[in-house]
């Protein structure tokens, strides 16, 4: 996205240069190009009034031979023209005022040309710095620039304004920087023709695997965002369905590009959009919605990569801290398997026969939990197990001399992206360190092998380092102070 400002203050780094600093320091960060036209020497005459451009159809032109030909180029070629001005009498400088008038030449509207306007594609908006309350200071400059927008069938997307108490002090505050730069992420929001809205597990959950799927980064991870570990945990016994609706999506013409959510439950951010410019909001909507409250204050914690740069510097730019890092593992089928032999009297089988009293009971245990298993339990592996893309084929249990499930795991396929992900992974601790868990997880690696896949995600420690696992990754945790 191409943003064009305009500035009109005959005062280079006074009042409205410095508050356009942050807003154009934010609009490069979310990756538009900026294009930054000081009017102070340009040479604008004023517009005569004589028609002479609309007797000219389809382009710009003018009896005026001067630098407004140029400028009026870089016009065309943005999406998003800025006007940056302080308030004279209650209108803009000289300067954009006669940009403004000269303009009129994009409107085709007499002369008998064909009406239409040239600019009216094109989205603009203001920033002004004024003496006076801003309403009373900016508000008559504001509604003239709406009106004109209007009458050119252009989008106005609104004024940023901050009042001058203090000269130039005034725009340096947290607050005026603060405001610049949200003003630059609504600005890109509203050209990107974005909105936001609550998660809805009924009707968005395939929709949200899909877009995991199409945009999954094998660099980044997405912050390990994965969609079948967005389908375990939304399957899980554990996950959070009353809370659902704190989720939030970004959506372009009724399509996803972006969501803020959490794992298991509120208190932990996952934040994945498809235009960095978006994140500033998105953690906004963590920060309001999955943010849980401790001892009186609000907290929340956001998962990323390593690989994420813009993520982190966006967590340590709102005070967040790292707290957690872990390793990110694969198995590359490049590589040979581990082949141990199955313990005398052990059997393996898969999840087509599974019995979901067992399984529970092995989970349960396998992940040293102390006293009974809840009884409901049964019921939350019956769930997990059939989640939409679950493949039972692929769910590998080895089965004990005496009937128990020692070792059980379930593993998934992302065919699209050519990939196993293994969740769960447990073994009960007396059927342990007799190899059971490297049984079944090269047999179930095998299996997703044979289906496509070129490798398999783990995850971090001394078992997967040991059987071939390497670290691509690490995932990062950061928290609000």
């Amino acid at each position: 996205m191409k943003i064009c400002i305009l500035m009109g203050s005959p005062r280079l780094n006074k009042n409205t240069a410095e508050l356009c600093k942050p807003f154009i320091d934010e609009l490069k960060q979310q990756g538009a190009e900026v294009e930054y036209i000081a009017l102070h020497d340009k040479k604008i005459a004023p517009c005569l009034g004589c028609y002479y451009c609309q007797t000219i159809s389809d382009e710009y032109d003018c009896e005026h031979e001067d630098d407004m030909t140029a400028i009026v180029e870089s016009i065309l070629c943005a999406d998003v023209l800025v006007f940056a001005t302080p308030i004279y009498t209650w209108q803009a400088t000289p300067k954009i005022k006669t940009v403004m008038d000269r303009m009129y030449s994009l409107n085709k509207f007499y002369g008998g040309t064909p009406r239409k306007s040239l600019n009216a594609r094109q989205s603009y908006a203001l920033i002004a710095t004024c003496g006076y309350d801003l309403d009373y200071g900016a508000g008559l400059l504001d509604e003239g620039i709406r009106r004109w927008c209007a009458h050119s069938g252009a989008e106005y997307l609104g004024m940023y304004a901050v009042r001058d108490e203090d000269d130039l002090a005034s725009f340096q505050t947290a607050e005026a920087i603060d405001g610049a730069r949200r003003f630059a992420q609504s600005l890109l929001k509203k050209e990107a023709g974005i909105t936001s809205r609550r998660y809805n597990m009924l009707t968005d959950f395939a929709a949200v695997c899909r877009f995991l799927e199409a945009t999954f980064d094998a660099d980044t991870l997405n912050s390990y965002l994965l969609p079948h570990y967005f389908e375990y945990a939304h399957h899980h016994s554990y996950f959070d369905f009353k809370n659902d609706h704190r989720m939030g999506l970004w959506e372009k013409n009724g399509n996803i590009v972006g969501i803020a959510a959490y794992e298991m439950k509120l208190g932990e951010a996952h934040l994945h959009a498809t235009q960095p410019f978006l994140l500033p909001q998105m953690l906004d909507w963590a920060e309001r919605e999955i943010s849980v409250e401790k001892d009186g204050k609000r907290t929340l914690k956001v998962w990323i990569t390593e690989k994420e740069p813009q993520k982190r510097d966006l967590l340590k730019a709102n005070g967040y801290s790292l707290v957690h890092s872990e390793a990110v593992t694969v198995f590359r089928y490049t590589n040979d398997f581990i082949d141990r032999p199955l313990p005398k009297g052990y059997k393996i089988i898969d999840g087509t026969q599974v019995d979901y009293a067992k399984l529970a009971e092995c989970y349960w245990r396998g992940f040293n939990h102390e006293g009974e298993m809840p009884a409901d339990n049964i019921e939350g592996n019956k769930k997990s197990s059939n989640a939409p893309r679950a493949n039972k084929s692929l769910m590998t249990i080895i089965v004990a001399p005496n009937g128990e499930y020692a070792c059980a795991l379930g593993m998934w396929l992302d065919e699209q992206n050519g990939y196993a992900y293994l969740e769960p992974l447990a073994t009960v601790p007396q059927h342990r360190r007799k190899g059971l868990a490297t049984i079944a997880l090269t047999t179930a690696m095998k299996k997703t092998k044979a289906l496509g896949a070129e490798y398999c995600y783990g995850g971090a420690g001394e078992f997967y380092t040991a059987i071939g696992f390497e670290t691509i990754n690490r995932r990062e945790l950061w928290q609000m102070l």
